[in-house]
């Protein structure tokens, strides 16, 4: 057998295994890129996910101090009529006083629907499945 043939043989074999080692590492490379990407992409979703359930237990926060609000105007209001009727305040203050309070309550209310809704977009947004990030934030 030619000697010749098989240095070549064995040059072109080092030359393929070289080939195929540089293509092994930068398929490597490529994939753990491809690795960080999804693991960063699952990382902003759980943050996204942590971000929508604060705002909504911030905004049922609000509401509650909302309504524990609503319910002292209620009970301000029972004090001023029982001062009215003992004389304490005359009709022109009772009445602006009430006028205050239904101006309050009327605001609050309005409030507790606007976190409500808000409430209910960000619940929304937890229960679909398989949002994108750029989706998520623009909503």
């Amino acid at each position: 057998m030619d000697t010749s043939f098989i240095v070549v043989h064995t040059a072109k074999e080092k030359k393929v295994r070289d080939v195929l080692k540089i293509l092994e590492g930068f398929i490597l490379n490529e994939i753990k890129a491809h690795l960080q990407e999804i693991i960063s992409q699952e990382q902003m979703d759980v943050s996204m996910r942590q971000l929508h359930q604060n705002l909504v237990r911030a905004y049922q926060s609000e509401i509650t101090d909302c309504e524990e609000k609503q319910e002292q105007l209620k009970r301000q209001h029972l004090q001023n009529y029982e001062k009215y009727r003992e004389g304490e305040l005359d009709q022109k203050q009772f009445q602006d006083a009430r006028g205050q309070i239904e101006l309050e309550k009327e605001q609050l209310q309005k409030r507790i629907q606007e976190l409500e809704a808000l409430a209910r977009a960000e619940e929304e947004i937890l229960l679909k499945k398989n949002i994108p990030v750029e989706q998520m934030m623009e909503m």
